[in-house]
């Protein structure tokens, strides 16, 4: 499995794909902005991208909807309503 990594941590970003490597997994690409994210998910095509989305300037979700429209085959899972972490409840709003 090809994996792309994005985060403004690098070292967060070094250590994940460290780990990962010593797993067995294929880091293709690591980056630290979303515009590297983006230039490399072009470039490398990766099966799976674990990007933050909470960068300054809040590029984070406009570049995993940047991927997604650039790769025909891509899948966006959001991890805050998988299965094993069900989407909380949200309290009713009120209109006035």
């Amino acid at each position: 499995m090809r994996i792309l990594l994005c985060d403004n941590h690098r070292l967060l970003v070094e250590a994940l794909a460290g780990a990962l490597r010593r797993g067995g997994h294929d880091v293709v690409a690591m980056a630290t902005q979303p515009e590297e994210a983006l230039h490399a998910a072009a470039e490398q095509d990766p099966d799976v991208c674990l990007l933050d989305v909470i960068f300054p300037g809040g590029a984070g979700i406009a570049t995993i909807t940047g991927i997604r429209d650039d790769c025909a085959t891509a899948e966006l899972t959001e991890p805050n309503k998988s299965p094993a972490n069900p989407p909380r409840p949200r309290l009713p709003t009120t209109n006035s």
